[in-house]
């Protein structure tokens, strides 16, 4: 909820959000329509963003991933893709495209329970009829990147939180049999009272520059064309 003087906004971000799209998006709502706005922001597990908007600890929610928000409600603000990551030259690029039932059989180093990436990653094995094989549940992308980076390791992260080492050849994407994962992002707001002020500014940001990333997103390098014969 907003305190008496209106000029304090209470946000509840998930942890891949909060990294790699809301900094811009809170630059562009104090330079259209909010200087004068503090915000209070709360990083957490996208499966605890959702309570924090019910309890109303938060006036609005951004959060990755499919989990229901149940009496709440929601709107789409972009999306990403989930990746396959290795270090240069892993064993695993020669397989790719990668199939699920091969992941499968790969100890991978994954966030922790409750994180949207991972939670989307476990749809699709579920839908598969497969099961995650962990390998080691870390808290921090950036430790993440940084076992796989240096190792035999392979982890699935969000297009996001590895674009750069991606781009710089530290980190490789490989493609996945069947084609993406999709990672959906979303605000969550309360039915009653409805977004207004600077929430509702927020989340018309969102959903500009969501849209905007979607469009220029990081995905795995498409195959090489076939030689012509």
């Amino acid at each position: 909820m907003q305190d008496s003087e209106e000029h304090r906004l209470r946000i509840a971000v998930s942890k891949t959000i909060a990294d790699n799209l809301l900094p811009d998006w809170l630059v562009a709502m104090h330079a259209a329509a909010a200087p004068e706005v503090t915000v209070a922001l709360e990083v957490l597990d996208a499966a605890d963003v959702a309570e924090r908007v019910r309890d109303g600890s938060s006036e609005v929610g951004f959060a990755e991933g499919y989990e229901s928000v149940g009496d709440l409600r929601s709107c789409a603000v972009g999306s990403d893709e989930l990746l396959v990551v290795t270090a240069p030259g892993h064993r695993l690029s020669r397989e790719e495209p990668v199939c699920l039932s091969r992941l499968a059989s790969i100890p991978l180093v994954l966030r922790e329970d409750g994180c949207g990436s991972r939670a989307t990653l476990e749809r699709a094995f579920h839908q598969a009829g497969l099961q995650l094989a962990i390998g080691a549940e870390l808290a921090s992308t950036v430790a993440i990147k940084t076992l796989v980076a240096t190792g035999e390791k392979v982890t699935v992260l969000s297009g996001l939180s590895v674009r750069s080492d991606v781009r710089e050849g530290r980190l490789v994407a490989l493609r996945l049999d069947g084609g993406p994962l999709k990672l959906p992002f979303r605000a969550i707001w309360r039915r009653s009272p409805r977004p207004t002020g600077p929430s509702r500014t927020l989340i018309d940001i969102a959903r500009r520059l969501g849209q905007q990333h979607s469009r220029d997103r990081v995905t795995a390098p498409s195959p090489p064309p076939a030689p012509s014969r």
